[in-house]
């Protein structure tokens, strides 16, 4: 008698059929009796299939079956999950006749599974994450114990006393771009970091880069027309935001020198690229692919949507001079947002965009919310011009540095060639390629078992993925990555053993 998900489990022993009929069984009874509650992430079928001692083939088979019938969900490079239903139980019966009446005036494309997908993205703590000594190596985190907190409360009261002195505004929202205030401080703010010059009448205040993205969709995507290229790999919530705006998703892969022009499909009206730190392998867009993509968009009149994600946060090198410039601008829109460079509850961003294209974006804007919060814009703007941000970048460059080097150095002593660091001197993270004969999947999940939350480099990926994993750089001391990197070579080392999998 084995355990698994705390229920016994007994294996059959007369054939490998009588035990797939028997652990299929075991695992859609766990779901419907909610021993299994929704969210519940399962084991790869490798590992699975060495616990209950069936082939891989067989516990694809199982998980396939469950898919089929809606009581599992699979996430490309995440794993395979309980689905999320309602008991019947727990429903009345007028829930469940308006369930099955009314649930079909949502738009299928709510229910798809390249929606839920993407924009579930970062919906997988790890399975062990209350362990005391868990480690956090996700990417995308910023390290906010270390944000001038005193400085921005100051900046806050100041801001309320300000506003207490002389009432707000009474005039409609209408039409809002930003506050001039904060506007001003983007455009110095872009000025000195990323030698970028703006006016701030080019630049629209979002609630962080997703509305900045979601606005561009909603103007430019034509529902089942308008192609849309994107790198590959790829930071997949914004293909959740094109697939939901109904647009015509082309991958592009990256190569050393970022998006490979050549592969830009010649219909596509949208080509969005992160040159300055490709998310997520970290590489810098040379100086002659920028000017081919440029070529590209003024031959073809396709817009560029420029990502500058951690472009702050420059480790070595001088930076390239970004796609948008003045002679550009018509045709580039820039995004940026101070999620990372300050903390992710600012929820700020910002957009830079072609004046022929304002009105309609700030319209677009109207739609979902009027602006973002004036208080934190005021407290934003007094925070970057009265020099606060601009230290703050500053000393968590060194910060970042100095853990990227100490994890570059744990991988080599620990990995060797296994697992190679990916060369990029920006960003918050890490990323290495790995040896193509590992699962790096089935490492980064007994990782997590382990208390070790990390991303396999698969899940980036929509066709052909490469091995390997991310490290995020914002959430641990560099001690602590060390440790991480530590116990993810153990797991690899005992990657061929037999795992007690264990939920």
């Amino acid at each position: 008698m084995d355990l698994i998900f705390e229920l016994p489990v007994e294996i059959g022993a007369d054939s490998e059929r009588s035990s797939t009929h028997s652990v299929y069984n075991l695992l859609k009874r766990a779901i419907l009796e909610g021993h299994l509650p929704a969210g519940s992430k399962l084991p790869p079928t490798r590992l699975a299939g060495r616990h209950f001692r069936l082939s891989r083939n067989s516990m694809v088979s199982i998980y396939d079956r469950l898919t089929s019938e809606g009581l599992v969900t699979s996430r490309r490079g995440s794993g395979t999950f309980v689905a999320r239903r309602t008991h019947p139980s727990a429903a009345t019966q007028d829930q469940r006749f308006a369930r099955s009446v009314y649930a079909s005036a949502i738009r299928p494309l709510w229910s798809s599974a390249g929606v839920e997908e993407a924009l579930q993205f970062w919906d997988d703590l790890p399975t062990n994450h209350r362990a005391n000594d868990a480690i956090e190596l996700r990417t995308g985190l910023g390290d906010t114990s270390l944000f001038p907190y005193d400085e921005f409360r100051r900046c806050m009261a100041r801001t309320l006393r300000a506003m207490e002195r002389a009432a707000p505004s009474t005039r409609s929202a209408h039409g809002n771009q930003g506050g001039s205030e904060l506007r001003r401080a983007i455009s110095d703010h872009v000025r000195l970091m990323r030698t970028l010059v703006c006016d701030p009448d080019d630049i629209i205040v979002t609630s962080g880069a997703q509305q900045a993205v979601d606005l561009l969709a909603r103007v430019f995507v034509e529902p089942g027309q308008t192609v849309v290229a994107i790198e590959e790999p790829n930071y997949p919530p914004f293909l959740g935001i094109f697939r939901a705006a109904g647009a015509i998703i082309q991958p592009v892969p990256v190569d050393r020198d970022g998006m490979i022009v050549d592969k830009i499909p010649k219909d596509a009206k949208l080509v969005l690229v992160c040159p300055s730190n490709q998310y997520p392998l970290g590489v810098t867009m040379s100086v002659e692919r920028r000017r081919q993509l440029y070529q590209f968009a003024k031959e073809r009149h396709a817009l560029i949507v420029e990502d500058d994600y951690d472009g702050e946060f420059r480790t070595a090198g001088e930076p390239l001079k970004a796609i948008y410039s003045q002679e550009a601008s018509e045709q580039v829109f820039y995004l940026g947002t101070f999620s990372k460079c300050m903390i992710p509850t600012i929820r700020l961003g910002y957009l830079i965009a072609p004046a022929w294209a304002r009105e309609a974006l700030v319209l677009a804007k109207n739609c979902t919310d009027w602006n973002s919060s004036p208080i934190i814009q005021r407290a934003t703007a007094r925070f970057i011009s009265e020099g606060y941000l601009s230290a703050h970048v500053a000393r968590m460059r060194a910060v970042y540095r100095d853990r990227r080097a100490h994890v570059v150095r744990a991988l080599a002593a620990n990995f060797g060639s296994t697992l190679r660091p990916v060369v990029s001197n920006y960003g918050l993270h890490l990323t290495a390629s790995g040896d193509p004969n590992i699962d790096w999947d089935a490492i980064a999940w007994e990782a997590g078992e382990n208390g070790v939350s990390v991303h396999a480099l698969t899940r980036y990926y929509m066709d052909e993925p490469l091995p390997g994993l991310l490290f995020g750089l914002g959430s641990e001391s560099k001690e602590r990555l060390v440790i991480a990197v530590e116990r993810l070579a153990a797991i690899a080392r005992n990657e061929g053993a037999t795992l007690q999998v264990r939920f």
